[in-house]
């Protein structure tokens, strides 16, 4: 469990699935972390960034969206905290 300061800045990457070896080309994963960020936003006691900051960058001329690594996301965002969930296993 992280604290999270209330002025900081959270992104949410999409999820990575079995099916896909790219986190980025699941569209599953990113209707996850869609939904991870709406909740997160009326939830959460800290700012977080809109998905559709994560979605443009799938359309960024300076960035190959597949080769962006956290860290990448946190820089272009300008977030403190990324959250990277996995599913290993649908039940």
């Amino acid at each position: 469990v992280y604290e999270i300061d209330p002025d900081a800045r959270v992104v949410i990457v999409p999820f990575k699935e079995p099916d896909f070896a790219n986190r980025w080309d699941s569209p599953t994963g990113n209707e996850m972390a869609e939904l991870t960020t709406l909740n997160l936003i009326r939830n959460g006691d800290f700012e977080v960034i809109p998905y559709r900051r994560v979605i443009e960058l799938y359309g960024s001329e300076k960035e190959d969206v597949r080769t962006l690594k956290p860290r990448d996301v946190a820089a272009v965002t300008d977030a403190d905290f990324v959250v990277v969930c996995d599913v290993t296993r649908w039940d």
